[in-house]
This record gives structure tokens, sequence and C-alpha cells, in this order.
């Protein structure tokens, strides 16, 4: 992962525990050296390990409400517990996966496919901060 990092950085030529170094999400503590919270977010292979709540769950049900107990209407239940930037790029492939599209004949006399929602809508990207890998 912190290859990914590097490459995005331009610093694919540096040593790994440098590039975090002078990024500081490596620290000296002690004596010794600790991710700090950024960097257990950005490259713990599950952050949730340290920080419970450091994840995203995908909820998805049947109808406008959820219910529970004998009404429990959940369809899909998915929990992604990822570095920051794998968390975003999976949540948004599940969600993908999940949204339907609808046919319909246009005035041209051909059908026309329209997304249940628009990417845009559920997405909220901003391109030129995310890393792809």
């Amino acid at each position: 992962m912190v290859e990914i990092y590097k490459k995005a950085i331009g610093a694919e030529n540096k040593d790994p525990l440098d590039v975090l170094r002078a990024r500081n999400f490596l620290v000296k503590k002690d004596g010794e050296e600790h991710l700090t919270n950024s960097g257990i977010l950005l490259f713990a292979e599950d952050p949730s390990i340290f920080f419970p709540t450091a994840r995203v769950r995908v909820i998805k049900f049947d109808g406008t409400e959820m219910h529970t107990g004998a009404e429990l209407n959940i369809v899909k239940d998915k929990t992604f517990a990822l570095p920051l930037y794998k968390v975003i790029k999976e949540t948004q492939g599940f969600v993908d996966t999940q949204l339907r599209e609808f046919n319909h004949l246009g005035n041209n006399g051909e059908f026309v496919t329209v997304p249940e929602y628009p990417k845009f809508a559920w997405e909220e990207r901003n391109h030129k901060c995310c890393m792809s890998s």
C-alpha cells in the first residue's frame, strides 16, 4: 500500500520508511517508531483493529424504511474495513452493483438506459484527490 502512495506522490525510488517519516505518518515515540493515526487509516491492512469505527457499512433494505425483528427487511449488509483509499473504492464499486437501471423507449425510437441514481449524486468524488491503483 505504501508503494501505491509512493507512486502517487512521485517517490518510487525512495525508501518506504523515509517516505512515511517525511510525511509524518511514521513518528518516533519513546525511542520506537509508530504509525500515526493518519498512517494507520491510510496504510494499515485493517484500520478497524485500531479504530473500531474506521469502517464503512452498506445496508440495503427493501422499501423506504428499515425494520427490525420479525419485519427485518435487509436485502444486503456488507462491511468494508480497509485502508481509506481502498474502502472508498471498494464501497463505491459495491454500491454501483446494488443500484438498478431502467430501460425505456426514447423519443427517437431507441431504448434508453437510465440509472436508478446518477453516479455523481451518490459517489461525490473529487477526481483530483483520489489515488488509483
